[in-house]
């Protein structure tokens, strides 16, 4: 998803995707709701989106929102993909992406908890070495649905 200027306002959504979409904040100023983690995520899309992290909530509590918020205002390269669907193959092209772009490409993955230990553990060596940046946003306990060698990246 491309965003585009129009009439002076970013707009993260094409006009034909659902009405969920095209209603979604396109600024951190349009979140509401918990001010502690909204100072948290200002800094964190101030400084470009400098480190990993992973968002928990119910379901249309703004998780993807938030992650397209920072492609939207992030200088890196932004890749997504789906933790139900993606593979291996996958995950090492977007590898091989950060090793020549080192701390300049964002992994998105929606429903990270999706993805299998040994997918998990394909991420790990480019994150501890700085080379990419990994958001995540999963429904379910990341402490318990994600290993514990990603959670120390």
């Amino acid at each position: 998803m491309k965003a585009s200027i129009n009439n002076q306002q970013t707009t993260l959504f094409k006009a034909e995707e659902p009405l969920a979409y095209r209603i979604r904040p396109i600024s951190i100023d349009e979140i509401v709701g918990q001010k502690h983690l909204l100072e948290v995520l200002t800094n964190y899309l101030k400084n470009n989106a400098p480190y990993s992290i992973v968002l928990w909530g119910l379901p249309g509590s703004g998780k993807t929102t938030i992650a397209f918020l920072i492609k939207s205002t992030s200088k890196k390269e932004f890749v997504y993909l789906s933790g139900a669907s993606t593979n291996i193959s996958e995950l090492r092209e977007v590898i091989t992406k950060a090793k020549l772009m080192p701390g300049n490409v964002i992994l998105f993955i929606d429903e990270i908890h999706r993805l299998a230990k040994n997918q998990q553990d394909v991420l790990l060596e480019p994150l501890e070495s700085g080379q990419m940046i990994l958001i995540g946003t999963t429904t379910e306990n990341p402490l318990i649905s994600l290993t514990r060698a990603l959670h120390s990246r």
